[in-house]
């Protein structure tokens, strides 16, 4: 049987460890602000031989404890989705890996193609002016002159167009700036002068597409000295 003196030590180990727990539960109900008699926390601390002081420091310790633990809990959680994490980043420099790939194999022979083109271009170029500069001068004359002189011709008319269109609207811009001042001659000549400057842009208008044409002419016979046999 128990000797009385071990009934009295665990008779003390219990009533240590339920004071433990009355301790904790007053620090806690403190910490969270929970309304109690103050006359009953002072006989509460007086019965587990506890000071104000302690409460306090307890309290105190209490926040920080919880403090520590939310983050221990967050690095918990870290640390439960981190291998996720790395699986998803190793994932995605593999999908990167592939379509650099898929990129790479999808472009390198357009890119070997765009070389040749260029160098092919650059070889035309050549050629043509290879062709051009051998080129007998009967032949180029024979298939330009022609054009050429219809292109001078024409390109003379066309800047005395020009001329006489800038003095026209020089004095129709004249005139009209100045207005009721201006002489009563330049004001009934007005009109005149207003439907001649319509008709010099419509000539100029047709020269240019005319000029356009020929030069269209002149690019075609050109092409036709580009021919091997035009020697």
């Amino acid at each position: 049987m128990m000797s009385f003196l071990e009934k009295l030590l665990s008779r003390k180990t219990e009533i240590a460890r339920k004071n433990l727990g009355v301790w904790a539960q007053l620090v806690v109900d403190v910490a969270d602000g929970k309304e109690i008699d103050s006359d009953v926390i002072l006989s509460e601390l007086d019965r587990l031989h506890r000071t104000p002081g302690d409460l306090q420091a307890g309290v105190e310790l209490l926040l920080q404890r919880r403090a520590w633990s939310a983050i221990a809990k967050a690095g918990d959680d870290a640390e439960a989705a981190y291998p996720g994490l790395t699986k998803q980043v190793a994932d995605a420099e593999t999908s990167l890996k592939d379509l650099i790939e898929k990129h790479h194999a999808k472009f390198a022979p357009l890119e070997g193609r765009i070389h040749a083109a260029r160098e092919s271009i650059s070889s035309g170029a050549d050629a043509k002016r290879r062709l051009l500069d051998t080129c007998s001068t009967e032949a180029e004359s024979a298939a330009t002159e022609g054009i050429d002189l219809r292109i001078t011709e024409t390109q003379a008319a066309k800047a005395d167009v020009v001329r006489r269109l800038r003095d026209c609207e020089t004095w129709v811009l004249d005139a009209e700036g100045r207005g009721d001042s201006a002489a009563t001659t330049d004001m009934a000549k007005l009109p005149a002068m207003r439907e001649k400057l319509t008709g010099l842009e419509a000539e100029l208008k047709a020269f240019n597409s005319q000029l356009g044409k020929l030069q269209d002419e002149r690019g075609k016979a050109s092409e036709s000295l580009l021919r091997p046999e035009m020697i």
